[in-house]
């Protein structure tokens, strides 16, 4: 845990924002939201103890001698739904405290110490291999509230084109519109971003390209 420890000293923030790598952020949009809506306190640094992004509550425990039988909302998981199984042994509840899934999710500075903190503590049996929800339960033990961040989207892989298309950006513009944060995004996210706002408007980066006039 010690690189955990010396990279908390070594960093200085305000607000940490979490991405995957097949996710794209509106800058822009983000800071209005942090600026307007995001849960504020008291103090010279207000986000401090902000935990917030797209809100999973009741996520079901996923046990390794489970079959698609046992599981709540069987039309939610892949065919491999096993990757994400957890021993009793290791988390014995039966689901995961609610958390901000792992596509994006923002922490303030004291609320990263507090999970940090809380991970150095925890004992390597009872680590789960599943990182949103693992910064959950720790948040949770930390006393930290989840907030949900209007627009942190999972975007339906049936409306991400294999290439652009004129027909196509209608409906992907309908459903990241409002956008802050895109999960779910194709190899080559390029393309959404082109069937949104055409071809003609490029930047020099995926982060950068969701912040440009044409959007």
């Amino acid at each position: 845990m010690a690189p955990a420890r010396a990279s908390r000293q070594a960093a200085s923030f305000d607000v940490l924002l979490k991405v995957d790598d097949d996710s794209m952020v509106h800058i822009g949009r983000l800071w209005g939201w942090l600026v307007r809506t995001a849960p504020r306190h008291a103090a010279a640094n207000s986000w401090a103890r902000l935990y917030a992004g797209r809100v999973q509550r009741h996520a079901q425990v996923i046990r390794p001698n489970f079959t698609r039988a046992d599981l709540w909302r069987p039309r939610f998981f892949p065919a491999d739904f096993l990757k994400w199984a957890v021993p009793h042994a290791t988390y014995a509840r039966p689901s995961y405290p609610p958390y901000a899934t792992g596509g994006g999710y923002l922490l303030g500075s004291d609320a990263v110490r507090a999970v940090l903190a809380g991970f150095d503590r925890l004992p390597a049996s009872e680590v789960i291999p599943i990182e949103d929800a693992q910064v959950g339960i720790l948040a949770a033990r930390a006393g930290l509230t989840v907030s949900e961040a209007e627009g942190f989207h999972e975007l339906p892989p049936s409306l991400v084109p294999a290439s652009p298309s004129p027909d196509r950006p209608s409906v992907l513009h309908s459903e990241v519109k409002t956008a802050l944060l895109l999960h779910r995004l194709p190899a080559a996210p390029q393309h959404v971003f082109e069937a949104l706002v055409g071809a003609s408007h490029r930047c020099s980066s995926h982060v950068v390209q969701f912040g440009c006039a044409g959007m």
